[in-house]
């Protein structure tokens, strides 16, 4: 059992690689920050189906599952998509390290352009500058991609767990 989780995290992890790559390095020229924000989340959606499945064909594998058994295999291939993504980001922007520049460029034209009284504009760009700042520590580039990617595993984690847990008689 432990070893097709591992398959399924792998598989959930090699997805979201694609779409963390594909929408970072397409964001900005030939698709818009919204555009690109919609291919990773979208990607990180499809690589934690991989958990329906897993639950699923475990269940019908062994002809029920709890709801402890269902939120093992999900967290199982959470943490592996997690590592994934936080390995592959901290060795993208290692190669690239523009692309955080970039990022927080493009944060601080769309709090400029957000409207609002000076004061206020001037506020969420110190914020921003901060938030810049404290993300060159690797430990905070660690868990801002963790917290990018693990709620929604857990979400569908518990969400799959509860819909395919079967009832004991």
């Amino acid at each position: 059992m432990k070893n097709k989780n591992i398959q399924y995290g792998i598989i959930a992890g090699l997805i979201v690689l694609v779409a963390m790559f594909v929408s970072v390095n397409l964001s900005g020229n030939e698709l818009t920050y919204k555009q690109s924000e919609i291919i990773g989340f979208g990607g990180q959606f499809v690589a934690f189906s991989t958990i329906v499945f897993a639950i699923l064909n475990h269940k019908k594998e062994q002809g029920s599952i709890s709801f402890g058994e269902a939120f093992k295999i999900g967290m199982i291939i959470t943490g592996i998509a997690t590592a994934f993504w936080v390995i592959g980001w901290l060795i993208y922007v290692s190669i690239n390290p523009e692309v955080v520049d970039a990022m927080f460029n493009k944060q601080m034209d769309m709090i400029r352009s957000s409207g609002g009284s000076e004061e206020e504009i001037a506020k969420k760009l110190e914020d921003a500058k901060t938030v810049m700042e404290s993300y060159k520590n690797p430990l905070v580039k660690i868990v801002v991609s963790i917290i990018e990617i693990f709620p929604t595993g857990l979400a569908i984690t518990l969400v799959t767990a509860l819909f395919a847990k079967t009832r004991k008689r």
